[in-house]
């Protein structure tokens, strides 16, 4: 399973001087991953990190059946 961010790899801050008010989600290379409320709870981000590794994969799967659809209509292979 393809995963757009992996939670033991994120952490969390809250009301930082770059978003006062704010939670933000950042990833191991300090890349934010998303902005939130700053009364989210710990729990609600990564819910919502739990979502969007969902559907970050489900993204990856339809782009692989996508790609092999093209491929074979390319070389003019049916079914």
């Amino acid at each position: 399973m393809d995963f757009y961010a992996h939670k033991d790899d994120c952490s969390i801050t809250r009301g930082g001087e770059q978003f006062p008010g704010k939670a933000v989600l950042w990833d191991c290379d300090g890349e934010v991953l998303f902005v939130c409320a700053e009364s989210w709870t710990d729990e609600q981000i990564y819910h919502a990190l739990a979502f969007a590794n969902k559907t970050y994969s489900k993204g990856c799967e339809i782009g692989q059946h996508q790609k092999m659809w093209d491929i074979k209509k390319a070389l003019g292979i049916n079914g």
